[in-house]
């Protein structure tokens, strides 16, 4: 509440210019609709300091009734300030993502979409029309319709051209809604998935074919007897002489599953209680190594189902749903919100295809598991019971 004083003081500064009109606008409640049209666009410093301008220039009052005057703007003040804090907040409250049912949704598949980190710091989008050829070095690499090819001379057979070989490394990074190919010097095959990156040093030593994968790749390793091909991730190394197998290992999952096509591998890992672990995986075989709590288990599995992603399926035997939004979601790009936790008792199987619009996609599971499926406009699919 005002003083009387400070009551007469605010009707004498009503008086000056348009300063009533502007009491008017705050205070009108019909005003927070226009104020929250123009929320976005309201800078809030620049208004508050031409407002102190106008005060300063129309004030010609002695010094202790211009301190009465900025008490009482400053009650007004604070008015202003409850007024649009209340704004605010009734914005921030009321005013949800627009939610959108599957006929309305369009989410297209992802693409062939990388960036390559060479040694000296440069970054080349794989995408532009001009990332053909690229050189680093003694490094030349051809990149065309998706696949990143090394010249294979970058391959150090021998101690005499190991010293004269100058190294580089180099980093294959996808996106989410990414897809790559990958030939390296010895003329290996690598595919990666989306949200993964391949690092790796070229040309290769004389002695062994190393690289660290962090998310999801299918390997086919050129056979080499003398040369082993390892594959490093953040809790485990896979050794090779020649086969081709899958890894899936993403920093939000709580495994890492090592799925063997063909050929044979043998995997290290570190096991909290017994130390570094080593084991031998045959065809068919699919390590599962939870990262937490570092137990291992072996399986004999259907490969297909964990590897058709590379050519173009999504393959699952009784998934959990949760699960399996959650590796459709990096492929299409979109977040996955499920707000019934019912839902995540829910397991499914099929054959998606992969290059399709995803709303397809989902129109399948909302038939097969009796789910509701929205999206709001920024991105975030809600999957309801």
């Amino acid at each position: 509440m005002l003083t009387e004083e400070q009551l007469r003081d605010l009707q004498k500064w009503e008086e000056a210019g348009d300063n009533r009109k502007v009491e008017a606008d705050i205070l009108q409640p019909g005003a927070f609709d226009a104020w929250n049209k123009q929320m976005d666009n309201l800078d809030v410093s620049t208004q508050w300091t031409m407002y102190l301008n106008r005060m300063q220039r129309t004030t010609t009052r002695k010094k202790v009734i211009r301190l009465n005057i900025i008490r009482t703007v400053s009650a007004v003040a604070a008015m202003l300030v409850l007024a649009v804090s209340i704004g605010i907040v009734w914005k921030l409250t009321t005013e949800k993502p627009q939610k959108l049912a599957l006929a309305e949704v369009s989410i297209e598949p992802g693409s062939k979409n990388a960036q390559l980190f060479l040694d000296n710091g440069q970054v080349i989008d794989l995408k532009a029309a001009d990332a053909k050829s690229i050189d680093e070095g003694d490094v030349k690499i051809e990149n065309n319709e998706g696949v990143l090819v090394y010249n294979d001379s970058q391959v150090a057979e021998n101690k005499e051209t190991a010293a004269k070989a100058k190294y580089v490394t180099n980093r294959l990074s996808i996106p989410r809604g990414g897809e790559y190919q990958l030939v390296l010097p010895d003329g290996s095959r690598v595919w990666l998935n989306s949200e993964s990156e391949l690092t790796y040093t070229v040309p290769f030593s004389p002695n062994e074919r190393h690289v660290n994968l962090k998310g999801e790749a299918y390997f086919e390793v050129a056979h080499n007897k003398d040369k082993p091909f390892t594959v490093s991730t953040p809790s485990q190394t896979i050794e090779v002489l020649g086969t081709q197998f899958d890894v899936s290992a993403y920093s939000d999952d709580e495994s890492i599953v090592t799925t063997l096509v063909e050929g044979k591998v043998k995997v290290e890992y570190k096991n909290s209680d017994k130390g570094t672990e080593v084991t031998y995986l045959a065809p068919n075989d699919q390590l599962v190594l939870n990262t937490e709590t570092s137990a291992a288990k072996i399986s004999q599995v259907d490969t297909h189902v964990y590897t058709a992603w590379k050519d173009g399926r999504f393959v699952f035997r009784n998934e959990p749903l949760e699960s399996l939004l959650k590796t459709v979601a990096r492929w299409y790009d979109v977040q996955i919100k499920i707000e019934d936790e019912s839902v995540k008792a829910i397991h499914f199987t099929g054959d998606l295809p992969r290059y399709k619009n995803m709303n397809s996609l989902l129109k399948i599971l909302e038939t097969e598991t009796s789910v509701h499926v929205e999206m709001s406009d920024d991105k975030i699919l809600t999957v309801t019971k």
